[in-house]
């Protein structure tokens, strides 16, 4: 919803040259704040252009996106040592 949504979601839209991504808080450091810029780059560079040839739905589902960040950890290191357990 572009031009009419609020600003205050987590994704503001309302600018026409940027995207805002509120759905972090405050980080307390250094390592918090990378992780948080990775992750956001790494669900630019997932969903820019789609992956693969599976199902919009199976794409989108968080497996997809664990298994695509798990091949590139040395592309986003205090990312996928937030998400140690996981990727």
């Amino acid at each position: 919803n572009r031009h009419g949504g609020s600003r205050y979601n987590a994704l503001n839209l309302n600018s026409e040259k940027t995207i805002e991504v509120r759905l972090f808080a405050t980080p307390m450091n250094y390592k918090e704040f990378a992780s948080r810029l990775q992750f956001v780059q790494a669900l630019v560079d997932y969903c820019s252009p789609a992956q693969s040839s599976l199902a919009l739905k199976k794409q989108t589902h968080y497996e997809a996106f664990m298994g695509w960040l798990s091949s590139r950890r040395r592309m986003f290191p205090e990312l996928s040592y937030h998400l140690k357990e996981f990727v």
